[in-house]
């Protein structure tokens, strides 16, 4: 079960690079923490977004750290995303939940 953790108001997690868009969900926002390997969305277990409050994804354990990370969402499906890391590639098609992991 992934947990809620909030920015400041509407903004992602401290340490977090940058802020990419699912390109089918409008609510829906991603975003890494490099330094941690923490991944996070606005897209909840129960199948709710609200585009600011964001949730930890890899409850499972965080993702190794590096020194940077992007977050590729596919444009044609709500929740595909890819995560590349340098020396690692990694697929979800949950938002998240599991494959990032």
């Amino acid at each position: 079960m992934a947990t809620a953790t909030s920015g400041t108001g509407s903004l992602p997690p401290e340490g977090v690079s940058a802020v990419y868009a699912d390109k089918v969900r409008p609510k829906v926002f991603y975003a890494f923490q490099a330094a941690t390997g923490n991944f996070y969305s606005t897209y909840k277990a129960d199948g709710t977004e609200d585009g600011h409050t964001w949730t930890l994804m890899n409850q499972a354990g965080p993702l190794p750290a590096s020194s940077a990370g992007v977050v590729l969402p596919v444009y044609s499906m709500a929740g595909d995303i890819w995560l590349t890391q340098a020396s690692a590639l990694y697929h979800s098609t949950d938002f998240g939940a599991t494959g990032c992991v």
